[in-house]
């Protein structure tokens, strides 16, 4: 696992607009080509600010092993971790805060429910959850157990393949 720099970490912390009263509580740990960091307790809402002020998202879990990583890198026994996942837009239908294309899910049995109808935001339950540990939930914007968000960061090289991949797609279009 490759640990960047405390320098990088405040190259990316202050490149935001607004200072943000989370702070970076683990981390940085890289996994698939990104990097992850964990925030303190907060809402959702401000989780996902904070990650997109780092200059990410709150995590995309594309399959099993990154959900099992994630989860055995930084869940706990009394907080659960919000992801990037919710609702908010439409009912029912599930989006990553990225924009990246929903394809795998770990819910909960029973889940989602939308227990009270504003529970519109996804976390990964912790792991003394009576009935679910690290599975997924969702929940209102403070989450039912505190939870703590997990930013997820595309490397520099990622971003450059994305950009790349982006340019020859416009360049399709037009032509």
């Amino acid at each position: 696992m490759q640990r960047v720099s405390i320098a990088m970490l405040a190259i990316i912390v202050s490149s935001g607009s607004a200072a943000s009263d989370l702070v970076v509580v683990d981390g940085p740990y890289t996994y698939g080509g990104h990097t992850y960091y964990m925030l303190d307790e907060s809402s959702w809402t401000a989780a996902e600010a904070q990650a997109v002020q780092m200059g990410g998202n709150l995590a995309t879990i594309n399959d099993a092993d990154e959900d099992a990583w994630v989860y055995a890198t930084f869940g706990g026994d009394d907080y659960a971790l919000w992801i990037g996942l919710n609702d908010v837009a439409q009912e029912e239908s599930f989006v990553w805060s990225s924009g990246e294309t929903l394809g795998y899910t770990n819910w909960a049995e029973g889940e989602p429910a939308n227990e009270g109808g504003n529970s519109h935001y996804v976390n990964i339950h912790k792991a003394n959850h009576a009935h679910s540990p690290g599975k997924w939930n969702d929940c209102p914007d403070w989450g039912i157990d505190p939870a703590y968000g997990i930013v997820e960061i595309p490397e520099p090289a990622t971003l450059c393949l994305l950009a790349v991949g982006g340019l020859v797609v416009l360049k399709k279009r037009k032509t």
